[in-house]
């Protein structure tokens, strides 16, 4: 669980607000509905458990939407990956967000470092509202373009192999 404390300049004081994180909704649904089955991992080679480090399931793969989350392919060598969502709470600049963390997985061995990035989203996605408006345009007019195009199609259609609309003039290479 995260917390939060506000801090309030006109009191000098701290207060610690629990921030629940969901898990819910973090997975694509194709992920939840046909890629992963409803039953608890078991490990067999017990010897090898002693020393593998990391968790234990406690649900179902079907449940844990934050493993099916880890186990998407990254097309990159550095990824994000995300976590969960914080609902139902508004952070503002300056609130300091305290967070504890277990590791439950080294990453020493290649020296690979973790970060959190806290973030908003929108229903076009990220803070940023431009690449999503882009999108959108480009789609529109991509949609509009090919209607108009089928209209032209439709209206005076074109032969299969009609060469009517084709340039008479001769090719020149260059070569006079």
């Amino acid at each position: 669980q995260l917390a939060v404390i506000a801090l309030q300049s006109d009191t000098n004081r701290s207060v610690v607000v629990p921030l629940p994180v969901s898990d819910q909704g973090i997975a694509f649904s194709s992920d939840v509905e046909h890629r992963f089955a409803n039953y608890t991992p078991q490990y067999y080679n017990f010897e090898m458990n002693q020393n593998r480090g990391g968790g234990t399931f406690n649900t179902t793969l079907k449940q844990n939407e934050r493993f099916m989350v880890w186990m998407r392919l990254s097309h990159m060598a550095r990824f994000k990956k995300l976590w969960g969502i914080i609902e139902n709470q508004t952070l503002y600049p300056g609130d300091i967000v305290s967070v504890s963390i277990t590791n439950q997985y080294n990453t020493f061995s290649f020296d690979g470092k973790k970060y959190i990035v806290l973030s908003t989203t929108t229903w076009l996605g990220g803070h940023s509202v431009f690449l999503g408006a882009a999108y959108l345009a480009t789609g529109g007019l991509s949609l509009v373009f090919a209607i108009i195009f089928l209209i032209i199609t439709m209206v005076k259609p074109r032969g299969f192999g009609d060469t009517s609309s084709l340039s008479k003039q001769p090719v020149t290479t260059g070569d006079a």
